[in-house]
């Protein structure tokens, strides 16, 4: 597998439509990531909340482990005021934004800050895709 830097430049640089990059702990979705110009294409006004290229969305299901206790931890976390939640998406997600043109080096360490924040890993491994949908 390749590392966490390798694929966020490729995903960065990528001019692929349709991409995400998804991060996994426990078989489950931790935290994905999209660009702008293909959440657009879903229609859910997204855009006009997020105006930076690169959009992570968190979303809390109750079939995931230990939901409620995320939940709890993201509502409570400094991460929390930078997101939003969009009445147009069914799902329990919540959106944020970063700068594209910020160094591969700080977007990874703003997604480790969210994903420690929310989650309650301890040494558990994370894993990452490059995912193409």
């Amino acid at each position: 597998m390749s590392d966490l830097n390798s694929l966020l430049t490729q995903f960065v640089n990528s001019n692929e439509r349709n991409i995400s990059l998804d991060f996994y702990s426990r078989n489950q979705i931790v935290l994905q990531l999209y660009k702008l110009c293909d959440v657009k294409t879903w229609n859910y006004g997204i855009e006009e909340f997020i105006k930076d290229d690169i959009i992570i969305e968190l979303t809390f299901n109750k079939n995931k482990i230990d939901n409620q206790n995320n939940k709890h931890r993201f509502f409570n976390s400094d991460v929390f005021r930078d997101f939003i939640k969009m009445d147009s998406v069914k799902e329990y997600s919540y959106w944020t934004g970063v700068d594209i043109k910020l160094s591969i080096n700080t977007i990874k360490q703003m997604i480790i800050k969210i994903i420690n924040a929310v989650y309650n890993l301890k040494n558990e491994t994370i894993e990452f895709k490059l995912i193409a949908y």
